[in-house]
C-alpha cells in the first residue's frame, strides 16, 4: 500500500522544513522527533504549559489539544503508505513541536501562533472520519498529506522568523504585521481542509456502493445455496420415494 506519489508534497515540506534549520537546529530537531503515542499530546501541552507559567500565555497550550491530536492521529498511519526514511511521522511531529517550542520563547509570539492554530485546529480531518477509508483510497491519502505538508510549511515560516537578523529587535513591528505574513496559510489549509472533506465524501460514496455491491453478490450466493439445498433435498426425497415403492 506504500506509495511515494501520494506523500511527495507531505516529504518535500519536511526536506525543506530541515534545509531551514543550523546544524544546531537539527541537533535538537533529532532529539526531539519520535513518532507520538495517545499520551504525547499531554505530555507536550503540559511541557508548553510549563515554559509558560508565568507569562500571561499559561493555559494556552491545553487549547491547542484538538490541533496537535490531530497531528499525533495522522502520525500513527502515515507511515503505513509512505516508505521512506527517516520515518516521516516521526519528522511530521518533530516539526510542529520544534516551532511550537522555539515560539514558546517569546510570550507575544507565541500568543499569536497559538491562537492562529487553535483556528486551524477546527479545520484539521477528524482521524474518525477517514481512519477506515484512507487505506482505499489514493486520492484521500494525497489530500490528507497536502493537508499536513502546508501545516510544516507554516512551522517552517515560524522557524525563519526567528532566523532573522535583529528579531528582538523588530519583535513588535513583526506582530503588526503578524495576519498578513501568516494569513496566507490560514487560507491555504482552509482550502486544503476542503480537499480533504471532499476526498472523504467520495471515499464513503465508494465503499457504499462497494459494501452495497458486496451484500448483492452475497444475497446472490445464498441464493443459489438455498436453491442447491433444496435441489439437493428434493432429489434425495424422490430417491427414498422410488426406494420405499420398489419395496426394497
Amino acid at each position: 500500500m506504500a506509495s511515494t506519489a501520494t506523500s511527495d508534497e507531505l516529504e518535500d515540506a519536511l526536506q525543506h522544513f530541515q534545509k531551514t534549520l543550523t546544524a544546531e537546529q537539527k541537533n535538537q530537531l533529532k532529539a526531539i522527533n519520535a513518532i507520538p503515542d495517545a499520551d504525547a499530546v499531554v505530555s507536550f501541552t503540559t511541557e508548553l504549559d510549563n515554559r509558560n507559567a508565568e507569562r500571561r500565555s499559561r493555559g494556552v497550550a491545553t487549547r491547542l489539544h484538538r490541533f496537535l491530536e490531530s497531528i499525533q492521529q495522522f502520525s500513527t498511519i502515515v507511515d503505513t503508505f509512505v516508505s521512506s526514511k527517516p520515518s516521516v511521522a516521526a519528522l511530521v511531529w518533530g516539526s510542529i513541536k520544534f516551532a511550537l517550542l522555539a515560539a514558546a520563547n517569546f510570550s507575544s509570539y507565541f500568543d499569536k501562533i497559538s491562537a492562529l492554530l487553535m483556528r486551524i485546529g477546527k479545520h484539521c480531518p477528524r482521524f474518525t472520519e477517514y481512519q477506515l477509508l484512507y487505506g482505499t483510497s489514493v486520492g484521500l491519502r494525497t489530500a490528507l498529506c497536502s493537508f499536513y505538508a502546508t501545516i510544516v510549511a507554516f512551522c517552517r515560516h515560524a522557524v525563519v522568523v526567528f532566523q532573522r537578523s535583529g528579531f528582538l529587535h523588530l519583535a513588535k513591528s513583526f506582530l503588526n504585521s503578524f495576519e498578513a505574513d501568516f494569513g496566507p496559510f490560514e487560507s491555504q489549509i482552509d482550502s486544503k481542509s476542503k480537499d480533504v472533506k471532499e476526498e472523504i465524501r467520495l471515499a464513503s460514496i465508494k465503499a457504499a456502493y462497494q459494501d452495497q455491491q458486496l451484500q448483492v453478490i452475497e444475497r446472490k450466493e445464498q441464493s443459489i445455496s438455498r436453491k442447491m439445498l433444496r435441489l439437493f433435498s428434493s432429489k434425495r426425497w424422490i430417491l427414498l420415494l422410488k426406494k420405499a415403492g420398489s419395496g426394497d
